[in-house]
């Protein structure tokens, strides 16, 4: 499994679209992948649309995640489980940009999540 890719929603850390992703999943043969944009979710859902459209062409097999940055640093890169463990990961992040305050240097434990 290739674990923290980025698409271009990672802005100056990703340049590819979740097409061309895809593409160089396939043009390498991965068979897994975990898509963690910084700070956001914006990909997944062109991403499982591509990997659901495409699935009879390659199999590629996506795991939902986030990293999460302080400025430049790298604090961690968490991946859901399961569809809740999403939610829990989306509401984590939504707290603190909706509060402004900064992420703590260590992520505290989310059902579904691993970090």
């Amino acid at each position: 499994m290739y674990i923290n890719c980025h698409s271009w929603f990672s802005l100056m850390y990703g340049a590819l679209s979740p097409e061309q992703l895809f593409e160089q999943a396939k043009a390498h043969g991965v068979r897994k992948i975990a898509l963690t944009d910084i700070h956001n979710t914006s990909a997944w859902p062109e991403f499982l649309r591509i990997c659901k459209e495409r699935s009879d062409e390659y199999k590629l097999e996506a795991a939902l995640g986030i990293e999460f940055r302080r400025a430049d640093r790298l604090l961690y890169v968490a991946i859901a489980e399961h569809n809740e463990g999403f939610e829990q990961l989306g509401r984590y992040l939504s707290a603190y940009n909706k509060r402004g305050v900064e992420l703590p240097l260590r992520m505290p434990e989310l059902p579904g999540v691993q970090v």
